[in-house]
Order: structure tokens, then C-alpha cells, then sequence
């Protein structure tokens, strides 16, 4: 992963007047808000949390080893009849779904977000930031094995469903159950 800070002074270059870091910049540049923080990844989600409980809308959640795009990209196809905000391209890592997420706008009646993990402890950090109303969970695979503690075991993690329903599909892709999550 690099250094976000070596783009601070692109980033200022191109308009942006708000800047979250862990380090001072070499020189802070006058106009422009510098916020401190020990983790920026944190601060980033943190921020984009608070930013989609502004919104009373459905949101979808979708997650698995593979087709998570091809999924949010057939349903934004298939509802067709609302002002929908999804997850561009692939965004669906811990950097990728704040990013989705800050997109949300007043005038959006519907979301649709991924969700990837490739280690343990991923998806509540994630499900905290999306906050997903209905979840669909896809194939489940051995993609991710390397950051699971015993590879080739299916490891499910819970994170903050609330009320979401939950549907699974299997690897035919025709969904297999429905169920409301345990309280």
C-alpha cells in the first residue's frame, strides 16, 4: 500500500482545500484545512458512516468471493426506475466502500455497495460504513484463503445487519435462501 501523504501537494494542486493525515506535511499551505489523526484509513470510514445514516433509503449490500460486480451491475441494469448510487467499477475494499459510500446524495431513492474481505475482522468495519438494508452474500470460495486462519474452511463474518434480509447464492447464481438474520 503507498504513502498517501506523497499526494498532498497533487491533491491540493487540483482544488482540494481539505486534507485528513497522520503526519504534517514539509509545508502547510495557507487556505488549506490540515485534520490530524492517528489513522486516516479510520478517520476516512468513520466519516463515511456518519455520511450514509444521512439517508433513509434501501441500500444493498452485496459480498462473496466472486461476482460481486457482475451482481451490482445486472440489479443497477434491472432497476431501471429509480435514481440509483453504486460502488464504481470494483470499490469494494476497505478504501474502496467509503469511497462508494461519500457518493450519496439527496437525490439518490436507492443504493447499491460491495463489500470485499480478504482478512479476518474486514466485513464490520465494512457493513459499518454501508449500513446495507438488504445483503446479498455470492459464491463463496477459496479466493481469500490466504488471510483466513485455516485456509479452505468457509469463514462467514458477522457484521451490523440490523434488520437486512439476507439472500445466498450459491454457485449456480439462482439464490438458495432467504431468512431474516437472528436477533
Amino acid at each position: 500500500m503507498q504513502d498517501g501523504h506523497i499526494y498532498i501537494t497533487k491533491a491540493i494542486s487540483l482544488g482540494v482545500c481539505n486534507i485528513i493525515c497522520e503526519d504534517k506535511p514539509i509545508e502547510c499551505i495557507d487556505g488549506v484545512n490540515y485534520y490530524f489523526v492517528r489513522s486516516a484509513l479510520s478517520a476516512m470510514q468513520v466519516l463515511a458512516g456518519h455520511h450514509r445514516q444521512q439517508f433513509n433509503i434501501p441500500v444493498i449490500g452485496i459480498t462473496g468471493s466472486n461476482g460481486k460486480t457482475t451482481i451490482k451491475e445486472w440489479l443497477y441494469l434491472m432497476i431501471d426506475d429509480r435514481k440509483i448510487v453504486k460502488s464504481p467499477k470494483s470499490y469494494n475494499s476497505q478504501i474502496g466502500c467509503p469511497l462508494s459510500v461519500w457518493q450519496m446524495s439527496e437525490m439518490d431513492e436507492m443504493a447499491i455497495f460491495e463489500a470485499g474481505i480478504s482478512t479476518v475482522g474486514e466485513m464490520k468495519s465494512l457493513a459499518q460504513i454501508i449500513k446495507p438494508t438488504l445483503g446479498i452474500l455470492t459464491n463463496i470460495g477459496d479466493a481469500h484463503d490466504a488471510g483466513r486462519p485455516q485456509p479452505h474452511q468457509p469463514h462467514l463474518q458477522r457484521g451490523d445487519r440490523g434488520g437486512a434480509l439476507l439472500a445466498v447464492a450459491g454457485t449456480s447464481g439462482r439464490t438458495r435462501r432467504t431468512a431474516r438474520p437472528p436477533r
